[in-house]
């Protein structure tokens, strides 16, 4: 039988990594963005943006945004038994990494 202590942990890191850390591939997109806006309460926005995801980052506090639901896919092979639900367990890391952020 499977513990599934261990996976709970890596869904929680990675919960808490996603609503910190903004992906490179979107900073450097709202970086460039910046360079090409000419409207000027367009490029307020994309700066106010930019100072979220970095005090975000720095601070390792969540991201400003809307966040929606978490989804999470998960592979187990046929003959793999887990003690307990694990989607219960899930939904425990993740209120346990949403709880953390908050306290931040």
């Amino acid at each position: 039988m499977l513990s599934i202590a261990p996976c709970l942990k890596v869904v929680r890191e990675l919960c808490i990594d996603a609503n910190v850390n903004l992906p490179q591939d979107v900073c450097k997109a709202i970086d460039m963005a910046i360079e090409v806006e000419d409207y000027i309460p367009a490029k307020n926005t994309l700066n106010l943006l930019i100072d979220n995801y970095q005090l975000a980052a720095k601070n390792q506090i969540a991201i400003c945004q809307d966040t929606g639901l978490a989804c999470v896919f998960i592979e187990i092979g046929q003959e793999v038994y887990v003690e307990g639900s694990i989607e219960d367990a899930i939904n425990e890391a993740i209120a346990e990494a949403d709880d953390e952020l908050m306290e931040k």
